[in-house]
This record gives structure tokens, sequence and C-alpha cells, in this order.
């Protein structure tokens, strides 16, 4: 993985950093790192922000509402694409390609607005088209070549 790559965050992704935290290994912390700093572009969406605040929510959790909230809103390098009418028709695109499930036709239709690359999502099921790979959180080998 280089900083070249462009990187769309999925749910289980954005909730494993923010739960995590310092648990991350060495590539994971050197790619947060590098989103911060401005070096490498990646990108979530408010689909992935609305499903991040279900659990939080049902369990009345505040303080994880805020934490995800602040991670999600309180980066000027990590944009959220919107769910816009193109990116809607796009899902519907990316479904009937690869019998993908909506949620997940819209997390890559959000991925390809934004110029993706590289899908970090650690749901194996998600159904890739070929102009972008998914990668695991987990197996991400950020700034190891």
């Amino acid at each position: 993985m280089t900083a070249e790559e462009r990187y769309y965050l999925d749910a289980n992704t954005v909730i494993a950093i923010v739960e995590c935290g310092q648990t991350l290994n060495a590539a994971q912390h050197s790619f947060l790192a590098s989103v911060d700093a401005g070096r490498v572009f990646a990108t979530s969406s408010e689909m992935a922000l609305s499903e991040c605040l279900v659990k939080p929510f049902r369990d009345l959790d505040t303080a994880a509402i805020s934490t995800l909230l602040d991670f999600l809103n309180g980066r000027r390098t990590l944009p959220l694409v919107p769910l816009s009418r193109g990116v809607m028709i796009k899902a519907a695109q990316v479904r009937a390609a690869t019998d993908a499930k909506l949620p997940d036709a819209i997390h890559i239709a959000c991925a390809i607005d934004a110029e993706c690359t590289v899908f970090l999502s650690s749901d194996r099921r998600v159904r890739m088209p070929g102009i972008m790979r998914r990668i695991a959180f987990d197996d991400l080998e950020f700034g190891q070549e």
C-alpha cells in the first residue's frame, strides 16, 4: 500500500480505528498519521457515519457517540462523501453488476465517487468492482514496502 492510493474506510474500519485506539499495529498508526498529515487521501461516507452510530445510540453510550462524531466530523483530512442522488444511482449500478447488498453497494458507490482505489473493509463478502480492491484494515501494510 502506498501514499499514491486513495482509500475508502467503511463502517467496520472506522469502528476498529475508534475502538482499538492504542492497540493498532505500526502500519495502521502510520496510515492514520499520514491521513492526518494530509499525505494520504482517505475518505468515508455519511452512510458509514450512520452505521457507526447505531450501537452507541442503542446503548445510550454518549461517550462513544461523541468519539465517533469527533473522529468522522472533526477531521478535515477525512471528508465524508454525501449520499447524493448520483451516489444512489451509482449504487444501483454497482448492485446490478455485483449483486452486492444495498448498504455495501452504497459504500462502494461512495468510494467510486471519491475516486478511491482501495476499499478498507474487514467484510470479505463485499464484492468489489474491478476498479478497486478490498483490503482488511488488519492486513494493511502501509509504509512497509
